[in-house]
């Protein structure tokens, strides 16, 4: 679920200047930070706040990119939260009827929905912890 949230919206393209070598300019879309790991991500933030004063719109952008990725997975979680709580439904768990085995199929795709859900909020704040953690104010 993670990676389709921001879909609809246009990538958000940061350039990233870097201290290590001369003239290095790294072009970057922040939507592609779902797909890797912590270390490259906390790599990827360390660079950006070597030269804060060259990078400040990317710093920007990512900050804000990065409020935004928080609320729309913290909504998103809240909905499917109030999804299965409205949908769930109490099955014996021995029973078999059809409607029953039906139903308990359909409380175990909720829950894996929320569990997702979970994983893709608390990601997403794991992210904006790291961020802030390298931000140089």
């Amino acid at each position: 679920m993670q990676n389709n949230i921001h879909e609809r919206d246009a990538p958000v393209v940061i350039e990233v200047r870097c201290a290590d070598s001369d003239g290095f300019l790294m072009v970057f879309n922040l939507c592609r930070l779902l797909d890797m790991g912590n270390a490259e991500i906390r790599k990827l933030f360390r660079m950006m706040n070597r030269l804060p004063y060259e990078n400040e719109d990317a710093i920007r952008q990512t900050g804000d990119w990065l409020e935004k990725y928080v609320e729309t997975t913290r909504f998103v979680y809240e909905q499917v939260q109030r999804e299965n709580q409205r949908e769930h439904v109490n099955v014996p768990p021995r029973s078999r009827r059809p409607e029953d085995a039906a139903a308990r199929q359909r409380n175990k795709e909720l829950e894996a929905a929320e569990r997702q859900a979970k994983q893709d909020y608390n990601r997403a704040v794991r992210l904006q912890t790291y961020f802030n953690s390298e931000r140089k104010l």
